[in-house]
């Protein structure tokens, strides 16, 4: 009686973390994939831009000294969000990442355009959000599948985020 006593209180807990956490699908098209490139170096509008540092001031004035870490989840085949942390040199724990705000691709470049920091500097990250069913392309592989084609499948998956963000 006391295990299920138990079990139910996790659950509950657990109920209760993903109902207060804030959850914002952000949908993204093809058409804006193939427009980022072209407006990378268009000026970005600075009332945007106070408008986004009103609704999301912990994503501006980081210290970009190692560098930023961009954190993408995908819930959708073309639903994405991101989140932005200063670069350290640990791993974040998923109760980190969860306390995040997301924002959307263009609204991610807006942000990082604030930034004076090379594209290089500026490090892809996806997770698994758990609040998603979706499992994308960079989490799943065949059984057996050799290291070299999920290196490559990886690769190829931050390079397409890297252009929604209007990276190099």
């Amino acid at each position: 009686m006391k295990k299920i006593v138990s079990v139910l209180v996790i659950c509950l807990t657990f109920l209760l973390v993903i109902s207060s956490c804030q959850s914002k699908n952000i949908q993204i098209d093809s058409s804006e994939v193939e427009s980022i490139k072209e407006t990378k170096n268009k000026q970005i509008d600075s009332s945007a831009v106070e408008s986004l540092r009103e609704a999301y001031p912990e994503y501006f004035d980081l210290s970009a000294f190692k560098g930023l870490e961009v954190y993408v989840c995908q819930f959708a085949p073309e639903n994405y969000s991101f989140s932005l942390v200063e670069g350290t040199n640990r791993n974040k724990s998923m109760w980190e990442l969860m306390e995040l705000k997301r924002v959307s691709a263009k609204e991610m470049r807006d942000i990082l355009s604030t930034y004076d920091i090379d594209d290089e500097d500026i490090v892809v990250i996806p997770w698994q959000n758990p609040y998603s069913s979706y499992i994308g392309e960079y989490h799943t592989f065949l059984v057996g599948e050799d290291e070299e084609t999920i290196e490559k499948q990886k690769k190829a998956y931050i390079e397409k985020v890297r252009d929604m963000l209007g990276l190099e």
